[in-house]
């Protein structure tokens, strides 16, 4: 009898297998597909909240012997996510923290962070505060017992957003558009093309830092290649992010949606194409708030009924009320990457594709500064969003 494990772990490879993801693979391979990639996967059960993975020692020592390279991409991507479960997942793997100003390609040793760091805004020299993750964790589990509180769960859910630059669809390969679930942006787009947001709390200069997923997975393929051939061992990090060499900003983000969704809008549950308005952006708080209050009230068409009726009345405070605190959320979202300040420098990156072919660069490129935003926004990245995440919901017969 198949154990519950055992069963998982092959319910999961096959939903991997069956991906539309590898769909190239699939027509390549035609009726042999299956047989190709139960050739090349091996699952393991473990479990990345355990020591030694939960590697059982079988599994641990068939790894030691057979595995030349690891790549760690095991972490929980919910922006939103309550700092102890993302404690769990990331804290001893993520990205290192979330700092404004110049970001240098700097490997740190074991116990090392960014926390102590001397940093410079301007001519200001400043100290970061030091960290201590086993105080961080011991906060955490201290503050359980107050979880129902939803104060401090909103806060844990902020602090769980102390995020870097985002990954989004794929630009071409396997082919363009591809994703799962919601980014840091997508909600925007989503909810601002079915008619629900129509300003947004921003820097209209700010910058999002935006990679899409190939590329990311094409330069970490460079890299096992450069350091799987390299004569000696050598340790370096490689940034691919885009707000230096190739700045998504803001206000232009805002054209683009306000463009695709008027020529290519969604449609509604009575089969009507939902019009929207060009995005407001706010510089205060205060008048976004009062925008988000007034857009809750024409949208519901309660509004001119509100003072005849208590019920009515608070009705329409609630549903005001929910949409003030999901924009709070987006604003969070966005806020760690939306900065005109100077950010990651990717001397290594560009090394790398140096040494690289013409034909490699071709093949596996990963050159963020060569992106045509708008095409990637308007004919790449919102018609997989409506694809594969909205499922083809709101699109036209």
């Amino acid at each position: 009898m198949v154990g519950q494990p055992a069963l998982l772990m092959w319910t999961c490879m096959m939903k991997i297998i069956n991906a539309e993801l590898f769909k190239r693979l699939k027509q390549i391979h035609g009726k042999s597909y299956h047989t190709f990639m139960l050739s090349k996967l091996i699952p393991v059960v473990g479990n990345v909240c355990e020591p030694n993975l939960g590697l059982d020692e079988d599994a641990a020592d068939f790894m030691t012997e057979e595995v030349d390279v690891i790549i760690n991409s095991a972490a929980n991507t919910t922006f939103d996510e309550r700092l102890p479960k993302f404690l769990l997942f990331n804290v001893f793997s993520y990205v290192n923290g979330q700092r404004q100003g110049r970001v240098m390609e700097k490997p740190f040793s074991i116990g090392e962070s960014i926390a102590g760091e001397i940093v410079f805004y301007g001519n200001h020299k400043v100290s970061l505060p030091n960290l201590s993750v086993e105080d961080e964790i011991k906060l955490v589990l201290e503050s359980k017992h107050s979880l129902e509180d939803n104060t401090v769960l909103q806060k844990m859910k902020e602090l769980g957003m102390q995020r870097p630059s985002v990954i989004e669809s794929t630009y071409k390969e396997p082919f363009p558009g591809w994703m799962e679930g919601n980014r840091m942006m997508d909600p925007i787009i989503l909810h601002y093309g079915k008619g629900q947001l129509t300003g947004f709390l921003v820097d209209p200069n700010g910058v999002l830092d935006v990679v899409p997923a190939d590329m990311v997975v094409n330069a970490t393929l460079a890299a096992m290649a450069k350091h799987g051939t390299a004569g000696k061992p050598e340790y370096n990090i490689y940034q691919v992010a885009s707000s230096v060499v190739n700045p998504l900003v803001f206000k232009d983000l805002a054209k683009l949606l306000y463009e695709h969704f008027n020529s290519s809008p969604f449609i509604d549950s009575s089969g009507s194409p939902v019009r929207v308005p060009k995005m407001k952006l706010f510089n205060s708080m205060e008048d976004f708030s009062s925008h988000l209050w007034k857009h809750a009230i024409n949208r519901t068409g309660l509004g001119a009924l509100s003072n005849l009726n208590g019920r009515l009345s608070q009705k329409l405070e609630i549903i005001c009320r929910k949409s003030v605190e999901q924009a709070n959320i987006w604003l969070i979202y966005t806020n760690p990457t939306l900065s005109t300040v100077d950010k990651v420098r990717q001397q290594h990156t560009k090394r790398l594709m140096g040494i690289m072919s013409k034909e490699e660069r071709q093949q596996f490129g990963f050159d963020v500064e060569n992106i045509d935003w708008k095409d990637y926004i308007s004919n790449v990245h919102i018609p997989g969003l409506r694809r594969h995440v909205m499922k083809g919901r709101g699109l036209s017969s």
